[in-house]
């Protein structure tokens, strides 16, 4: 499954032959990927997910709201990524529209990875016959497959089951009954497989292990071990807490670094929610600038520039208040 920047490796090595007594070939560096495209609705956009800040040098603080934009922004170190937030939180209000102008926009931009891990939920999920729910899945999967034709790296989501759920931001006729999702899900998963490109967040399995246990693996981390729990899901039943947010980024990665495709490579993150949550408080990340060049001009795109230790740290940002037990740890650390 998927990809964040390119990020399947090219490493190209050409062996030497034993014996020939000749020097091998110089070898090619790795490359990381340069541009992200992010297309999808509110979850991508960072509905209610807000964290306080502070600019450096500057007394208080605010609150600022979060996007899944920003997580990798914070998480990515050194190498320098463009991204261009594609997402929307009205994406519902008016799913082809919103999807067709995305995907036209990321086609003209050219990036090195796409991540749509929500951009399939409202043609599944709204206002629509039970019977129709399944043939506008296959109209969002059709214009997903004019960016999946390119080559580019690609990371979609599954669907989750919200059956029987009591929402203040959705309601009971917008919300498909298991038997559909269960469907969709394997529509999407068919779909996926048949692209070498595509990578699937396995939103479903994920989110019936956090309602069964609690607890949950993903890639190199562990969440809510004994004594660290915390929600996920927001109070809405629907959007991700931050820390939430940050799960959901883990498991695009796990997505992304398993897709079969040429390409730069993603560069390193570190996703342990803490020190996410530090540098964005720092606000380490380079201000927005306007995009020149590859689709609408005045576009807003963001670059990244976190660098090495990003973000001072406890002791140099009064705002961090470290848990004794992070909500989230990895595999084998001593934090657990």
């Amino acid at each position: 499954m998927g990809a964040i920047a390119g990020f399947i490796t090219v490493l190209l090595v050409l062996a030497q032959d034993a014996g020939t007594g000749e020097d091998p070939p110089p070898r090619i560096p790795e490359q990381t990927i340069g541009k992200v495209a992010i297309v999808g609705a509110s979850v991508s956009a960072g509905f209610g997910v807000v964290v306080e800040v502070r600019q450096e040098g500057e007394p208080g603080h605010a609150k600022e709201m979060i996007a899944m934009k920003d997580v990798l922004m914070a998480a990515d170190g050194e190498v320098e990524v463009t991204y261009l937030d594609l997402s929307s939180h009205l994406f519902f209000s008016r799913p082809r529209e919103f999807a067709r102008s995305s995907i036209d926009r990321t086609l003209a931009w050219k990036p090195d990875l796409v991540l749509a891990v929500d951009f399939l939920f409202w043609f599944a999920f709204g206002y629509r016959e039970e019977d129709s729910r399944l043939d506008s899945l296959r109209t969002g999967l059709a214009l997903l497959d004019e960016l999946a034709a390119t080559g580019v790296p690609m990371v979609i989501g599954e669907l989750p089951d919200l059956e029987g759920i009591r929402s203040f931001v959705i309601t009971e006729g917008q919300i498909p009954d298991g038997t559909t999702i269960r469907e969709a899900n394997r529509i999407i998963n068919a779909w996926a497989s048949e692209r070498d490109n595509v990578g699937v967040v396995p939103i479903a399995g994920l989110s019936e292990s956090l309602r069964q246990s609690g607890e949950l693996v993903v890639g190199d981390y562990e969440w809510n071990r004994e004594g660290t729990k915390r929600d996920l899901i927001a109070a809405d039943q629907l959007h991700p807490t931050f820390d939430g947010l940050v799960c959901l980024v883990q498991a695009m990665e796990v997505a992304a670094r398993d897709i079969e495709a040429p390409g730069g490579r993603l560069p390193p993150l570190d996703l342990e929610v803490e020190e996410v949550l530090v540098r964005l408080r720092a606000r380490r990340v380079a201000p927005r600038r306007r995009l020149r060049r590859g689709g609408k001009a005045g576009l807003v795109i963001s670059t990244s520039r976190a660098g090495p230790g990003a973000g001072p740290g406890p002791a140099g940002n009064p705002l961090v208040r470290w848990r004794t037990r992070p909500p989230c740890v990895r595999r084998g650390s001593r934090a657990t």
